[in-house]
């Protein structure tokens, strides 16, 4: 596989993700087995701003970590044997840390590296930006499962 470019229906074809919850509408950049670069278009139709806060909309953390667990999915590709027949599932987070809340109107750029895979299990880092600005950051770890299981 080449370079990784996906669109939302692409996206759907890979992960079992969906709305409310599939929280990356593309993939615009990505080295198959290295890293992925995702994005999230935040809007003020995003379900979590009914509740967090109505008044003054701030994206839930766990959501943008969320967001980076999402899009190490796709890291999977040239590390496992019949990618499409596995998913990659968040199982440890070691490290997150949020800078700078996420409101309506941003663009998330989500970018993930694999940092080490063995025994099926990834350790991967990750930063979501907003204008070149880095808003968010974690070191987590995702395990391969079959997506029969």
């Amino acid at each position: 596989m080449d370079k990784l470019e996906l669109n939302k229906s692409q996206i759907k074809k890979i992960i079992p993700h969906r709305d409310p919850f599939l929280l990356i509408d593309e993939i615009i950049d990505g080295d198959p087995g290295k890293n992925v670069l995702a994005i999230k278009n935040v809007t003020h139709d995003d379900y979590f701003f009914k509740g967090h806060f109505p008044e003054k909309p701030i994206m839930p953390g766990v959501l943008i970590l969320e967001c980076m667990a999402q899009a190490s999915c796709f890291l999977q590709f040239n590390i496992v044997e019949n990618p499409k027949e596995t998913m990659m599932l968040l199982s440890m987070v070691n490290q997150a840390k949020f800078i700078k809340k996420v409101i309506p109107g941003d663009i998330l750029f989500i970018f993930v590296e694999l940092i080490r895979y063995k025994l099926r299990t990834a350790r991967i880092k990750g930063n979501v930006k907003v204008k070149d600005e880095i808003i968010a950051k974690a070191d987590f770890m995702a395990t391969v499962v079959d997506k029969n299981e």
